[in-house]
């Protein structure tokens, strides 16, 4: 089913940026059922302030078919009066407006009727055949929204689940897209479809939902690939996918964010356990690693008996961390200045190894730096959790810490980087490199999360 929103105004604009918001969140009637636990599709009706009004016989109204979005399975709660709210997140635009009365004579008879009573009702749901048969007429009538569009469709309609190997590699394989995505301050939406083969890449998945290409994202897509890095991954594992995110938002100065993802699986591999994070962050060579293991009996966080055991490969490779931390230079500047040498973190990841796919949160966990860990071993632990560790860093804290420069490493080169990748998948493992060929370093990012803050003020430094 889809939800269907009308607005009284339009779809406001960001506070900060030449765009629309993000989310909206709506007041319905309570007599719309709940998401249930899960996303569905959101349609959102409003006045439009767009092209000349269109010629209709059907409906004399100036409402127009403005946005689509996601209604996250987390709202629904009642409102403080009467009725309940829906947060619709994810908010893309249909590029260029469409009439109600333009989409209501694009549908057959019965899916006109569902759809005109929803809309004079200002709100409510429609039937999965109906949801898909306008999602039909807007793409034969805004075929410059395909994408747009393409992405609602699938919001939905997956298995509620998806499990198995297949299952635990794509949302391990997310996570790590979703922390490389905010480390590197792009939107932690991943629209995502589910691959052809269950051995193919969580990366070979993912899709953009730009309403046209932008000669940036051409420009850049062709130019930033790091020369020989995909070449050289690829080569050594035989299997690679190559992914370029491209920000929706321009900085100040009238640049794009750019990151180039290679997500190398090792496929086949019945004892795969996790795989690795590598975020490198070019304009400043600060580098980071993060090593997954699955925690057992990991159906609650936190709970009692939660652990990795540690095996000889486990000590290897917590040792090859440390190597990669010792090629970190002294800092020459304060911005180069961390918290300490360490580059590598462990993510016990505390989950049941079954993917959402519509789920676009972080998989919950610990994070242990690797010479934390190596002196638990040193001291005699044979297993790490949440009854060994006496202190660990959150998902919240870890991306802060780092996105302010407070963790990872300083003068890192791309062949050390490289270098690394190799005796990861050498060693037969896997690992999803994000290089990230963005301008600017902790200061700027600093600055665009206070722009971001509904606190903010515009002027202040």
């Amino acid at each position: 089913m889809a939800y269907v929103v009308v607005r009284r105004d339009r779809v406001p604009d960001h506070a900060y940026f030449p765009t629309h918001v993000d989310t909206i969140t709506e007041h319905v009637s309570d007599q719309i059922p709940l998401p249930g636990g899960r996303s569905w599709p959101g349609l959102v009706f409003a006045p439009s302030a767009g092209p000349a009004f269109e010629q209709f016989s059907l409906l004399d109204t100036g409402d127009y078919l403005t946005h689509v979005g996601k209604v996250g399975g987390r709202t629904g709660h009642k409102s403080a009066t009467s009725g309940r709210t829906l947060r619709i997140e994810d908010l893309r635009a249909i590029n260029e407006p469409l009439s109600v009365g333009r989409l209501l004579e694009a549908l057959e008879t019965d899916r006109r009727a569902e759809l005109q009573a929803v809309y004079s009702a200002r709100g409510g749901f429609l039937s999965r055949q109906t949801t898909m048969a306008v999602i039909d007429a807007v793409r034969r009538l805004r075929p410059d929204s395909a994408d747009v569009l393409a992405w609602l469709s699938q919001i939905g309609a997956a298995d509620r689940f998806i499990e198995g190997q297949a299952g635990t590699r794509w949302a391990l394989d997310r996570d790590k897209v979703g922390i490389a995505k905010r480390l590197g301050g792009f939107s932690p939406s991943q629209p995502w479809r589910r691959p052809a083969s269950d051995d193919d890449p969580y990366t070979s998945g993912l899709f953009e939902m730009r309403n046209s290409p932008t000669e940036v994202s051409i420009m850049e897509h062709d130019s930033r690939i790091v020369p020989g890095f995909h070449e050289a991954l690829g080569s050594a594992a035989g299997r690679a996918d190559v992914h370029v995110f491209v920000s929706d938002r321009p900085d100040r100065f009238g640049q794009h964010r750019v990151m180039q993802v290679l997500n190398v699986n090792a496929t086949g591999d019945e004892t795969w356990s996790g795989g690795d994070l590598v975020y490198y962050h070019v304009s400043t060579g600060s580098c980071l690693v993060v090593q997954y293991k699955v925690l057992t009996e990991s159906k609650r966080l936190g709970r009692e008996g939660e652990h990795v055991s540690v095996d000889d490969p486990m000590r290897i490779q917590i040792a090859k961390l440390h190597n990669l931390s010792s090629a970190s230079l002294a800092p020459g500047h304060p911005h180069e200045w961390r918290l300490g040498p360490d580059c590598g973190f462990l993510k016990l990841a505390a989950f049941d190894g079954r993917m959402d796919p519509d789920d676009a949160g972080m998989v919950r966990g610990m994070y242990l730096p690797a010479s934390y860990a190596q002196l638990m071993l040193d001291k005699g632990h044979k297993t790490l959790g949440y009854d060994t560790a006496g202190r660990y860093f959150d998902n919240t804290r870890f991306i802060d810490l780092v996105k302010e420069g407070w963790l990872g490493t300083s003068g890192v080169t791309i062949n050390e980087l490289k270098d690394y990748c190799k005796y990861v998948l050498s060693s037969g493992g896997s690992l999803l490199a994000a290089v990230d060929h963005s301008a600017g370093g902790e200061r700027q990012r600093l600055k665009q999360s206070r722009d971001r803050s509904p606190n903010h003020k515009p002027g202040r430094k």
